[in-house]
């Protein structure tokens, strides 16, 4: 890849990243949202073929949260999902994202290397959703998953 298409992604995400944080309601009362970081604060722990995790709380040194439930009078916009292989090689992982156990959104990514998902205009994910993310049975390998994204109010 070439150096000046990386810097222009890594400009794109940082264009995301301050926009999405000057977003974040100061007032908003959760004690979730006061939390340092409100990007980039979810992850799973590895996840198998076939397998199914739970997003957690993240911090960016380790998945080390409880299970993340969009609070009520929140809402949550994920603005980025980050496929991370942890052996890469051939083939392909099927990425599932399921709200309250049910897939809503699919993604083929290499397993060769880590893939980045955008999402400008955010999916948004509303009050007491549970979140959680499926590897399918066909997938090449183990994966982890960060999700990046900001809270807001939802009324």
């Amino acid at each position: 890849m070439k150096i000046s298409r990386v810097l222009e992604l890594l400009l794109g995400i940082a264009i995301v990243v301050l926009l999405a944080s000057s977003l974040i309601p100061t007032d908003a009362g959760a004690d979730w949202i006061k939390k340092p970081s409100t990007i980039r604060n979810l992850g799973t722990p590895d996840i198998a073929p076939g397998g199914n995790q739970p997003l957690l709380w993240s911090t960016p040194d380790a998945v080390n949260g409880g299970d993340f439930v969009v609070p009520d009078n929140m809402a949550y916009a994920i603005t980025s999902i980050t496929v991370i292989p942890q052996q890469p090689g051939a083939g392909t992982n099927t990425i599932r994202f399921n709200l309250d156990g049910r897939g809503r959104y699919f993604w083929v990514v290499p397993n060769e290397h880590l893939t980045h998902l955008v999402f400008p205009a955010g999916i948004v994910v509303g009050p007491g959703w549970a979140l959680n993310i499926d590897n399918v049975a066909q997938s090449a390998g183990v994966v982890t998953v960060n999700v990046d994204g900001y809270p807001y109010r939802d009324r």
